[in-house]
């Protein structure tokens, strides 16, 4: 059995046979005309509506491109700050180890001369106390030589 000719031309639409090729042939032995055939009304309103939606694209791409310039701008700031932020820390960080250095070193200073004190308020005692012992003694040698002794004493160098 053979196809018929409208399968044929489903399933080989160019070829001979077919609507659309025998619609071609005709039409190229048909003269061309100078100005183009009116466009259907739905295809202008086709062509407005497309016109429209790309506009309406293109402003929305534009304010889409506005926001990315416009958020990359503030997360650059942001970034910069943190940065500038983490500097100022790193900064500080550094500063109070070397004031905590400083502080131990000067503890250390402090101790020292504490310990000095103490051994020299020490010795400042031991020492008023044998002034005083002496400051004792010479008054009662004093007393003593005065008594009497200093005439027996004075006589024998005479």
């Amino acid at each position: 059995m053979k196809p018929s000719a409208e399968i044929w031309a489903a399933v080989f639409p160019r070829s001979p046979t077919s609507k659309y090729a025998q619609a071609n042939i005709t039409e190229q032995h048909q003269p061309r005309q100078s100005t183009p055939p009116p466009l259907p009304l739905d295809w202008q309103e086709n062509k407005d509506h497309v016109s429209r939606t790309y506009n309406s694209l293109r402003c929305e791409m534009n304010k889409l491109n506005m926001w990315k310039v416009r958020v990359h701008s503030e997360l650059s700031k942001k970034e910069e700050a943190v940065r500038m932020a983490q500097e100022t820390a790193d900064a500080l960080q550094k500063s109070t180890r070397q004031t905590q250095l400083e502080n131990v070193h000067l503890s250390t200073q402090l101790q020292d001369v504490i310990d000095i004190k103490g051994d020299l308020m020490e010795k400042i005692r031991a020492t008023r106390q044998m002034c005083d012992d002496l400051k004792g003694q010479s008054s009662s040698v004093q007393q003593t030589l005065t008594r009497g002794t200093f005439s027996t004493f004075a006589d024998h160098w005479t």
